[in-house]
C-alpha cells in the first residue's frame, strides 16, 4: 500500500473520529432500504453524516484495502459545505472533506 493510501486511511480515520466528537456517529445501522438508494449522497433517505458513515468511509476502505483506483473527479466537500453551511461545529469535518479531495484529485 502506497503513502497516498496510508495518508487517506488516516483521514478516514479522523472523518469517523469528527461525526464521533460532534455527537454523530450511530450504533445502529439505517435499514437496507436506506442504504440502498440511487440518488447523490442518499440525500433522499439519510442525512449527510450517516452517509459518510455507512456508506463512504466502508467503500472507500473497500477501494483503499484492495487497491482500486478512487474515481475521479473527486469532490464531496462542496456538498458538506452546503449541508453544514451554517454549522460553525462543523468545520473542521469539512477541512478534512477538503483534504480528502485535493489529495485524491492530485493522484497521478
Amino acid at each position: 500500500m502506497n503513502e497516498i493510501n496510508n495518508q487517506l486511511i488516516k483521514l478516514l480515520y479522523d472523518i469517523e473520529n469528527e461525526l464521533r466528537k460532534l455527537g454523530l456517529w450511530m450504533e445502529v445501522q439505517p435499514s437496507k432500504e436506506n442504504l440502498m438508494s440511487k440518488e447523490p449522497f442518499s440525500i433522499d433517505k439519510l442525512s449527510p453524516s450517516e452517509w459518510l458513515q455507512w456508506i463512504f468511509i466502508p467503500k472507500m476502505q473497500d477501494l483503499l484495502a484492495n487497491q482500486i483506483p478512487i474515481p475521479k473527479p473527486f469532490s464531496i466537500s462542496h456538498y458538506f459545505e452546503e449541508s453544514y453551511k451554517d454549522e460553525k461545529d462543523k468545520e473542521e469535518l469539512i477541512k478534512t472533506l477538503q483534504v480528502m479531495d485535493g489529495m485524491i484529485n492530485e493522484q497521478s
